[in-house]
């Protein structure tokens, strides 16, 4: 009788030990959602192209060396910030100068990227297009004065001289990858504001 007694406690433990082992355990969750997001991002970047975050690395490497030039502008005179394509078009070098050299230079990707820009224009580059081409041949240069406040630019709107309102840097003529530096010398992404 004790033989029947312990087989059914046996079968009783085996029954409940299979209790909960039908689903999955959250660790194994946690890793299935993290490959998952591994895998999408990927396909996106496949998708999206390698070019597709050029705008972006381009805009704010021109907003953060402006505000740079800005900031080393304060006190001394001469400091400039220009942005010149290479030739072939395929990346551009952004360079803050002063009048003791070179205070920082980026060289930044620009396949498949339109720079334009314009002085004292206010609409959005989605609804004016930039007026000039920058290109080699017509690099875009901002000069800071000494409170930092931009007294003058070249490359854009065909001639030189003073900033009234606003430099407006648009890549691509899209409102998103548009770069704005008001006459008070501060960089900005996005449109200008009116």
């Amino acid at each position: 009788m004790r033989q029947i007694q312990l087989s059914k406690m046996r079968t009783a433990v085996s029954q409940d030990d299979s209790i909960g082992q039908y689903g999955f355990t959250i660790i194994e969750v946690i890793v299935a959602l993290v490959i998952v997001s591994i895998v999408g991002a990927v396909f996106m970047a496949r998708l999206g192209g390698a070019n597709s975050f050029n705008g972006i690395v381009v805009r704010d490497q021109i907003v953060s060396l402006a505000r740079m030039a800005q900031q080393s502008a304060f006190g001394r005179a001469g400091v400039e910030l220009t942005v010149e394509p290479n030739v072939a078009g395929s990346e551009a070098t952004i360079t803050a100068t002063s009048d003791n050299g070179q205070l920082q230079r980026v060289v930044v990707p620009t396949t498949e990227l339109l720079l334009s820009g314009d002085r004292d224009e206010m609409d959005s580059c989605g609804t004016t297009p930039g007026g000039e081409t920058i290109n080699n041949a017509n690099p875009f240069a901002i000069k800071f004065g000494r409170l930092g406040d931009v007294i003058a630019s070249s490359g854009v709107a065909s001639d030189s001289g003073d900033v009234e309102q606003t430099l407006r840097v648009c890549i691509n003529n899209n409102p998103d990858l548009s770069v704005c530096i008001s006459a008070s010398g501060y960089a900005y992404a996005g449109d200008c504001d009116q």
